[in-house]
């Protein structure tokens, strides 16, 4: 069922509509203003997760053009993703001062007061040129990551899910991998110190509240390949994205040649 189709059958139970612009390859940045027009159109609220966002200049962008349209009533963001603070606080936005004033209002105010003041000394020491040239470095590595990737790819007989408008995640398949191998190579990264990676095995099922969800962990219930996801965040370097990308070619390696050796074995005792 679609977005117009759900509002306009169940108007009254709706509270408000979330779109998410900062998301897991494949999948893409939702059209938030397409969103925020039809939520305009029916009088609901409108919610943009914009997690890594603000480090994305196509997220910048889709959240800046739906909000000047008074299509976006909020926007929360992570401090750390984009601030290079540590874990523990978000910024919540809004292009209304009486809506942010509205939303501070309901500040129990028993929350610590480390993560602002994380990000107020970060704001001082690198002001605005020091943060957008981080979010200009962060676009040459991607672009950097990107072609490794594909590079990569090439050579382990895998291939990328291209996602032209994801600017900071990247998928690559697992298709050369037995499904119990896709899922220890990720605890394999994990252990290298490769936190980030996700490992996305199709099938996986999940039931919430009667709903069932299909390719759990994933964007989507139709059909994909198994795949890796790895991201490139501000902070990172170009030494970090090599170090990335040889691991992976590396375990991964290793991974197919102990399958491919068990698969010997067993065909040799079958005969």
């Amino acid at each position: 069922m679609g977005l117009i189709q759900l509002l306009k059958k169940k108007h009254d139970e709706v509270l408000a509509v979330m779109s998410t612009t900062s998301c897991f390859a494949p999948r893409g940045p939702d059209d938030v203003e397409a969103v925020g027009e039809i939520c305009s159109r029916y009088r609901i609220k409108h919610l943009v997760n914009n997690a890594y966002g603000l480090q994305s200049q196509e997220c910048r962008h889709r959240i800046d053009t739906a909000g000047s349209r008074g299509h976006v009533d909020a926007f929360v963001q992570s401090l750390d993703k984009n601030f290079l603070v540590p874990v523990g606080g978000s910024l919540i936005a809004t292009f209304d001062e009486e809506a942010i004033n509205a939303i501070a209002q309901f500040y129990p105010g028993r929350a610590s007061l480390v993560p602002s003041r994380d990000l107020m000394i970060t704001l001082l020491h690198l002001g605005r040129t020091g943060f957008m040239n981080i979010y200009q470095r962060q676009t040459e590595l991607f672009e950097l990551l990107v072609k490794k990737t594909n590079e990569l790819a090439s050579a382990i007989g895998e291939r990328v899910l291209q996602t032209s408008t994801n600017l900071t995640s990247i998928a690559i398949t697992l298709t050369g991998l037995p499904a119990d191998e896709q899922t220890l190579l990720g605890s394999i990264l994990f252990d290298r110190g490769i936190t980030g990676a996700r490992v996305v095995c199709p099938g996986t099922k999940k039931c919430i509240l009667d709903h069932e969800f299909i390719n759990y962990g994933s964007h989507s219930s139709k059909d994909q390949p198994p795949y890796l996801n790895i991201a490139c965040a501000i902070g990172m370097s170009h030494e970090e994205v090599d170090i990335l990308i040889e691991t992976i070619r590396k375990e991964y390696s290793e991974l197919r040649t102990k399958a491919n050796r068990r698969s010997n074995v067993l065909g040799f005792e079958q005969e």
